[in-house]
């Protein structure tokens, strides 16, 4: 399987996992950017630590590429009152350090989607 198959794959995977009443919006969710200098990896290690200080209600379960240059993910899923993805980060290797695409379903969005990422993201 190559790595943008599997990437694809746990997308579709947490996708699947939501699951959305009638009465809720059929809007896929809002996707924001970023970029950082920190390298993938170390910037996987410090994002999961923020999420587990400033938002500890949320689990952070880590899925990173098979070779350095693949992309990771960061799923995110609140568990109560039933488990329910949060968002989902993607982690890309740029040339200046990484590349971040943070992917909130509307239902998690109790603030603008950009200031929700940067609070997920802040000092890494």
């Amino acid at each position: 399987m190559t790595p943008a198959v599997a990437g694809i794959v746990v997308v579709a995977l947490a996708l699947a996992g939501m699951t959305q009443a009638p009465t809720e919006s059929t809007v896929a969710g809002k996707r924001v950017e970023s970029d950082s200098y920190t390298e993938p990896k170390a910037l996987a290690r410090c994002i999961a630590y923020n999420i587990t200080k400033k938002m500890p209600e949320l689990q952070v379960r880590s899925n990173p590429g098979d070779s350095p240059n693949d992309a990771g993910y960061l799923i995110l899923t609140a568990a109560e009152p039933s488990p329910t993805t949060f968002g989902v980060i993607r982690i890309d290797r740029s040339e200046g350090g990484s590349h971040l695409t943070t992917w909130l379903p509307d239902r998690s969005l109790s603030a603008a989607p950009e200031d929700i990422a940067r609070k997920l993201i802040a000092g890494c």
